[in-house]
């Protein structure tokens, strides 16, 4: 049985997508190294800091919520989300909205976003670009979280393509899982709002492959999940759909030639389910292909 894979670094991000491309495996750091200059060259912190911002703005102020009332009032005390802040600026406004937010009785409920705005902190504080580079390649930066909103930013504009298009008559829930996967988290601050929190490890129940067709400027990418029952369709599409992406974000980064990357996404059911759901999930214009694959 295939043991599932967790991508907590850029480093291991490179080397899951190295194993596939490269045939001297010492060139596999260079990958994770142009991987963390991409996302400091397009000021992905920034962009995410600013996502964070606008989804806590966003909130009523009268909001019944008390977990949502204390981010506004911290958030309007250190406003980590202003535009034309210096980096030393926004790190210490940084400092002091984790600090407000762990004054707080139900700080627990902050916990991943705090974990997100502390290791961008810490990326805001590195003198050099160097320095930038190493932090956001450790399993304690930032790295992962910033790449896969760097994906979740690919993912919206091919949510706007997705449509009913496949010959499923199940090529709606493909459609809906791609829009879902650019949402801003699976592990939501509340029920009432969507705040961004980010994401620090991408878990892959299936290695599959990465193929280069050669001359054609493209790549194939499959990756599987494994769901105990058909219930679980949506959210398995859905980490399908982000999965993908994220391989295909690296892929595009690292090889900006390419012109196309085909996705296959297989879900693996029990097999008297996997009957039931019917084969396959077909989004033709954001090169998605969704299979279920029955199992004993």
């Amino acid at each position: 049985a295939s043991q599932p894979i967790f991508i907590s670094s850029i480093d291991m991000l490179a080397d899951f997508i190295g194993t596939c491309l490269l045939k001297d495996l010492s060139q596999r750091a260079d990958l994770g190294r142009a991987l963390a200059r991409h996302l400091i060259e397009d000021q992905t912190a920034d962009k995410m800091l600013g996502r964070m911002a606008q989804d806590i703005q966003s909130i009523d102020p009268h909001t019944p919520d008390a977990t949502l009332r204390n981010l506004v009032q911290a958030y309007a005390l250190h406003s980590f989300g202003a535009p034309n802040m210096l980096a030393t600026e926004r790190a210490h406004a940084i400092g002091s909205f984790v600090d407000a937010l762990q004054q707080y009785p139900s700080s627990d409920q902050y916990k991943t976003l705090a974990k997100t705005l502390v290791r961008v902190k810490d990326l805001l504080g590195q003198p050099t670009r160097e320095s930038q580079v190493v932090a956001l390649l450790s399993r304690q930066g930032a790295g992962v979280c910033m790449a896969v909103f760097a994906a979740q930013q690919l993912l919206t504009s091919q949510g706007e393509q997705a449509m009913d298009s496949g010959p499923s008559a199940h090529a709606h829930e493909a459609a809906v899982a791609i829009r879902a996967a650019a949402l801003p988290s699976t592990r939501p601050i509340s029920q009432y709002a969507d705040i961004y929190v980010g994401h620090h490890v991408v878990e892959i129940d299936v290695r599959g492959d990465i193929t280069m067709r050669d001359g054609s400027g493209s790549a194939m990418v499959w990756v599987g999940d494994i769901k105990s029952s058909a219930s679980q369709l949506g959210a398995g599409l859905q980490r399908l759909a982000l999965r993908l992406t994220l391989l295909e974000w690296a892929l595009r980064t690292v090889r900006p030639d390419l012109q196309s990357v085909f996705k296959t996404g297989k879900l693996y059911l029990p097999q008297c389910e996997a009957e039931d759901v019917g084969p396959l999930h077909e989004v033709v214009p954001t090169d998605h292909l969704f299979m279920v694959v029955g199992i004993w």
